[in-house]
């Protein structure tokens, strides 16, 4: 049985899941860095959304472990506050690498950056690339060539301010009052591109 170290980047941006439901992934020991579960579960904590779509996306491959012969592990140990403080320095991605070697795993990631020091640090590698998907932004539709910005908030109707600096009126702009449900897929698409963007760099 192969071992995966699955990053970050491949679990909320749901490659690793693809792989796996497309068949190119099975029989396989993946195992996900305590350091990244404790930094999704930090995000989530926080309101971020990245860390609600991780921690899901981390539940399903548990669901989808059993039809697959694969083997969901968390391993490691736990990432200390500086470590998730400072992630965006690289720290918890230098925890997943140490955590590919000493495992003799296949460090999967979508991020170029943690590829290519992984190459250069000898460990083996596979970069999957974030796919953009085909789909409208929801909230663009809220937009036209007088509007300066959009106010969207639960149980109210979307507002928006239209006009120029200095001559605008707060208008509403739509007939239905949002749901929470609504602004998070909203907010779940915009995370999704911004996603795409960062792992692109």
């Amino acid at each position: 049985m192969s071992k995966i170290v699955a990053d970050t980047s491949v679990i909320i941006n749901g490659e690793l899941i693809t792989q796996i439901e497309t068949g190119s992934l099975r029989n396989s020991q993946i195992i996900i860095p305590q350091a990244v579960f404790d930094e999704l579960q930090s995000q989530a904590s926080n309101k971020k959304e990245q860390g609600f779509v991780g921690l899901e996306k981390i539940r399903k491959l548990n669901e989808l472990s059993g039809s697959f012969g694969l083997e969901i592990i968390m391993k490691g140990p736990h990432p200390s506050t500086d470590d998730i403080k400072f992630a965006a320095s690289g720290r918890i991605d230098a925890l997943i690498a140490d955590m590919a070697k000493q495992n003799d795993a296949i460090l999967y990631t979508s991020d170029k950056v943690q590829h290519l020091v992984a190459q250069a640090e000898g460990i083996e590698t596979v970069f999957l690339k974030t796919k953009i998907k085909n789909e409208k932004l929801e909230f663009l539709k809220f937009f036209d060539s007088e509007t300066m910005s959009i106010h969207l908030k639960e149980n109210q109707f979307p507002l928006a301010k239209k006009g120029t600096p200095g001559a605008f009126l707060l208008t509403q702009i739509g007939d239905e009052i949002l749901t929470l449900s609504y602004l998070k897929m909203i907010s779940s698409q915009i995370f999704d591109i911004a996603n795409i963007s960062d792992s692109s760099t």
